[in-house]
């Protein structure tokens, strides 16, 4: 499979006939040779899409890498990935894990398997991604997406600081299909909540979500795989009919759970704490009165 990051792009025009010529850095396996240009290819314009065959040689646009598959996406500014939608399995082998850190870190979308059923996420501090989500969903932007943290650092890192009440409840249900709403310092992306000061967080207990948090070090927006008030899925097939290749990257880690969705507890108030939606893990009044 062949990445590509455009590293320059220019327009030229000649005779009235506009022309991009992208200029792209070549994978590891081409290292030494010369950077390429793709010039004057009719077919290569914002919103285009080329596909190299394996097995083919193609002296236009792309001549220097044969015997690869790869798909130009829709093009709208540097840095953004050659690719096509990619699928891949879980456990993750050495080149999965560059894979998925080559996606997410080009402002990418993925769909994952968590606790209960597959996410739609992107990197949280990228608002640029974060935007994607919101149009792949068809969602409302005054509605908050939830993020999905790795470990008791790293919500410290995104969260006001805890009462010692409200991380012992935390630490009792946690990891696990839990999401608390809580305060953040204004260190991820704005669009996550563009109506207030709080955000959900979740630490998860999916060994496939966690192993992807700790890859990328960055929490990641985790919100149902489905377009916005839709059902959820625990089958990747069902995420991939519904997304296609507008999502970048799909992790199939076979069915999720299903069942309920996750429990959401508003921790945010002080002395005031409630129970927004009962899901999965089932949460007492008594639990939540316990913490005023």
């Amino acid at each position: 499979m062949l990445y590509c990051k455009i590293i320059q792009s220019r327009k030229t025009t000649q005779k009235s006939a506009t022309t991009w010529i992208w200029v792209f850095a070549a994978p590891d396996s081409y290292q030494g040779r010369k950077t390429d240009a793709i010039r004057n290819h009719p077919d290569l314009r914002v919103g285009s899409k080329i596909t190299w065959h394996s097995g083919s040689k193609m002296s236009s646009p792309c001549g220097t890498f044969a015997n690869s598959l790869c798909q130009v996406i829709f093009v709208r500014s540097l840095n953004i990935l050659f690719r096509r939608m990619i699928t891949i399995g879980y456990p993750f082998q050495k080149q999965d894990m560059a894979t998925i850190m080559d996606v997410l870190s080009s402002d990418g979308t993925m769909v994952f398997p968590t606790e209960t059923f597959y996410a739609i996420g992107c990197l949280a501090t990228s608002s640029r991604a974060v935007e994607k989500i919101y149009s792949l969903k068809q969602r409302e932007k005054d509605a908050p997406l939830l993020v999905l943290v790795d470990s008791w650092w790293m919500l410290e890192q995104y969260t006001d600081i805890l009462s010692l009440p409200v991380r012992e409840m935390l630490a009792r249900h946690w990891p696990g299909a839990l999401t608390a709403i809580l305060k953040h310092q204004g260190n991820l992306a704005d669009m996550l909540n563009q109506a207030g000061e709080t955000l959900g967080f979740r630490m998860t207990s999916s060994a496939i979500a966690r192993e992807l948090v700790n890859l990328v070090n960055t929490p990641l927006v985790g919100t149902s795989a489905n377009i916005s008030n839709g059902e959820s899925t625990s089958q990747i097939e069902r995420a991939q009919s519904i997304f296609g290749d507008q999502v970048d990257l799909y992790i199939d880690g076979g069915d999720t759970p299903g069942g309920l969705p996750s429990t959401i507890v508003d921790l945010s108030g002080s002395g005031s704490f409630q129970i927004i939606r009962q899901g999965s893990m089932q949460i007492s009044n008594g639990v939540m009165e316990n913490l005023q």
